[in-house]
C-alpha cells in the first residue's frame, strides 16, 4: 500500500491529435475545390470563345448579324418574339433600346424603335428578305412586346393608386365586393365602409381600406373581379377559413396573389399572355391589359386554393410555407412559357 501510495501518478490520456488521413482529407477537399472552380472557369472561358467564334463565322458567312438573321429566317411566330426579347436582352450594342422596350413601365413607339434597332445593327435595307421578312417581323416582335409594356404600365398605375373613398368608382367597387361575397349575412345586408363584417371574408379588422394599402386599387379591383366571376370558388374559399385556425382567409391571400402575379408581369414572365393583343399599333387598352391581369389572378387563384387543400395544413401558420413552393413552381411554369392547369 505504502509502494501504491508512493507511485508516481497515473497522467490522465490526453486527446488524440487529428489523424494525419483527416488533415490530408480537409487539404484533399480545399485540391478538389479548386479543380472544380477552375474547371467551372475553363468551361466559362471556353463558352464564351466558342460563342464568339460562332457569331464571328456566322457574321462571315451569311453578312448577317445573329439578329438580322433571326428576323429574316420565317415568318413571324410568338416564339419569334420571345428569342428576339433574348437577343435584345444580350445586345450590348443595343442596351438603350432595350430600356425602351423591356424596361418600359407603358407602351413605346413601336415605329421609332424599330428604326432604332436597324440603324444600331446597322441592317442593310437593299437584301431581298428585308421589306418581305425581317422589317415585318421586327414590327410585330415590337408590337407583342409593347402589349407587354402596356400591362406592366397599368399594373404599375393601378398599384400605385391609393384607395380613395371620395371616389364613386372606388366605393362602387367596395360595394360590389360587399354585395358579391355576402358581407354582412346577404345581399339584402346595408353596406357599411366600416365594420366587423369585412373580417367575415377575410380582412384582418373592420377597415377594409388598411389592408388594401399594399396594393393599391389594384388589390380591390381584383378581389371584385373573383368575387363577381368565380362566385362560387371565393364562396368555398371563405367557407373553409374557419378563421383563425385552418382556413385560407380569402381577402388577405387574393391582396397577396395580386402582389404576386404584379411581380410576374413586373420581371416579364407573361410577356407570352400579352402577345395577342397587339393588333392596334397603339398597343392594347387601359381595359385589355386589366382584362389580361384579372384573366391571369383568377386562374391562379384557383390554383393555390386548390393546392391549399391538398397540402391540408393543419393551421393557417402554415399558409407561408405552402404559398412560397406555389410560387416557386408557377415561377417555373411562366418561365417555361406555360401556366399549369394544375399543380
Amino acid at each position: 500500500m505504502a509502494g501504491e501510495a508512493g507511485s508516481a501518478p497515473r497522467r490522465r490520456p490526453q486527446p488524440m491529435s487529428t489523424p494525419p488521413r483527416a488533415a490530408f482529407g480537409s487539404k484533399g477537399d480545399g485540391i478538389i475545390g479548386g479543380f472544380r472552380a477552375l474547371r467551372s472557369f475553363v468551361v466559362f472561358v471556353f463558352t464564351g470563345l466558342w460563342r464568339w467564334l460562332w457569331k464571328v463565322g456566322m457574321r462571315a458567312c451569311t453578312k448577317q448579324g445573329e439578329l438580322e438573321r433571326l428576323l429574316s429566317a420565317a415568318p413571324h411566330s410568338p416564339a419569334m418574339t420571345l428569342a428576339f426579347a433574348s437577343a435584345l436582352r444580350a445586345s450590348r450594342r443595343l442596351a438603350d433600346a432595350r430600356a425602351r422596350v423591356l424596361g418600359a413601365d407603358g407602351p413605346f413607339d413601336v415605329e421609332r424603335e424599330a428604326h432604332a434597332i436597324i440603324a444600331a445593327k446597322a441592317m442593310s435595307a437593299e437584301r431581298a428578305t428585308f421589306h418581305t421578312l425581317l422589317l415585318p417581323n421586327l414590327t410585330l416582335c415590337l408590337r407583342q412586346l409593347n402589349g407587354a409594356a402596356h400591362v406592366c404600365g397599368v399594373v404599375a398605375r393601378e398599384r400605385a393608386t391609393a384607395f380613395n373613398e371620395h371616389s364613386p368608382e372606388h366605393m362602387d367597387l367596395l360595394r360590389a365586393l360587399w354585395t358579391s361575397m355576402g358581407v354582412g349575412g346577404g345581399e339584402a345586408a346595408a353596406f357599411e365602409r366600416v365594420s366587423r363584417a369585412w373580417t367575415e371574408i377575410g380582412f384582418q379588422n373592420a377597415d377594409p381600406v388598411s389592408d388594401l394599402r399594399g396594393y393599391g386599387v389594384l388589390g380591390l379591383r381584383n378581389l371584385a373581379f373573383f368575387a363577381r366571376e368565380y362566385a362560387a370558388e371565393a364562396a368555398r374559399i371563405v367557407r373553409e377559413c374557419d378563421l383563425p385556425y385552418k382556413g385560407m382567409p380569402f381577402a388577405i391571400t387574393g391582396i397577396n396573389m395580386s402582389a404576386f402575379v404584379g411581380e410576374l408581369y413586373e420581371h416579364r414572365l407573361l410577356d407570352w399572355q400579352c402577345f395577342s393583343m397587339y393588333d392596334d399599333p397603339a398597343g392594347p387598352s387601359d381595359d385589355d391589359a386589366l382584362r389580361a391581369f384579372h384573366t391571369t389572378y383568377g386562374h391562379l387563384l384557383v390554383l393555390l386554393a386548390q393546392a391549399y387543400r391538398d397540402a391540408d395544413p393543419p393551421t393557417i401558420m402554415a399558409f407561408p410555407a405552402v404559398f412560397s413552393e406555389f410560387k416557386d413552381r408557377v415561377r417555373a411554369a411562366a418561365a417555361a412559357g406555360a401556366l399549369p392547369d394544375r399543380l
